[in-house]
């Protein structure tokens, strides 16, 4: 079985032998591909090529690195537009999460987690008692979850690690997981294991329909979305909020939010407007 990837190569190249494939020949086929796709998707398959020709060079099968300087190609049409509530669906998804908390069940904690936080699923799922400092009113991330594995892994990148300063009341309504007596602050006594993703999905979304919140394609992941909105829409500053995400350069932040930060830049430019209009 090649797989997806392996599916598409054959498409284009057919039989075509790895070491008669020159650089103009595989710029064709990104071009191709990228025609009808996401620049994620195009990336990602970018990516794999590039790991097989790597290796390819390093067994002498081939002598040249066809996929160096190439330009990726995409379709902005595709592209997904970042998911998230305003700020008042917010605050109803907020008030239905707080209903009925109950300690036995951890998922509503781990969605108010990701929403008041911005914290990726793994980072939420990976942590234990001692990274929350009740003290300093902060959390300190510095290992994700493996739920496949059932265990530690690292951060997603080295900028991931990082402490950050949350509410005192979400601190105090963590405290009452204690009663679960697991060094895991999200341990499950029904399930004997953190919640997996689709867990979490499946409650998210359970809770956004019982709430007439209707968003397509919205997911666990969506609340690190909500997050970032809900701080630009009160005037965060984009540094700030790309340190408490744990991105490596702000320009990773611009260009993974740059349509919600278009959306409320537009915003601001009409209040320049109309605040410069009042001097005249």
């Amino acid at each position: 079985m090649l797989g997806p990837i392996g599916n598409v190569l054959t498409k284009y190249f057919n039989k075509k032998k790895l070491k008669d494939v020159r650089k103009s020949d595989y710029q064709a086929f990104i071009n191709w591909y990228g025609a009808d796709h996401a620049r994620d998707s195009v990336n990602k398959l970018n990516g794999a090529v590039k790991k097989m020709v790597s290796f390819a060079l390093d067994d002498e099968i081939i002598r040249k690195d066809f996929t160096s300087n190439i330009q990726v190609i995409a379709n902005k049409d595709r592209e997904r537009k970042v998911e998230y509530l305003n700020q008042k669906e917010t605050a109803v998804l907020m008030d239905a999460v707080k209903a009925d908390l109950d300690p036995d069940h951890p998922v509503k904690y781990m969605i108010l987690t990701a929403l008041l936080t911005g914290m990726r699923k793994s980072e939420i799922q990976a942590l234990t008692w001692n990274d929350l400092d009740f003290l300093h009113s902060t959390i300190n991330i510095n290992k994700s979850w493996d739920e496949i594995e059932k265990a530690f892994k690292p951060t997603k990148t080295l900028s991931s690690r990082r402490v950050i300063p949350v509410n005192r009341e979400l601190l105090k309504m963590l405290a009452s997981l204690k009663a679960n007596n697991s060094t895991m602050v999200f341990y499950s006594p029904e399930y004997d294991q953190v919640p997996t993703g689709n867990a979490l999905n499946k409650a998210l979304r359970l809770i956004m329909h019982q709430q007439a919140i209707a968003k397509q394609g919205f997911h666990f992941h969506s609340l690190r979305h909500v997050h970032v909105a809900y701080l630009l829409g009160k005037g965060v500053d984009v540094y700030a909020i790309s340190k408490r995400l744990g991105h490596s350069d702000i320009t990773i932040t611009l260009k993974a939010y740059s349509y919600l930060i278009d959306e409320y830049k537009a915003q601001n430019d009409d209040l320049i407007v109309k605040k410069l209009q009042e001097l005249i």
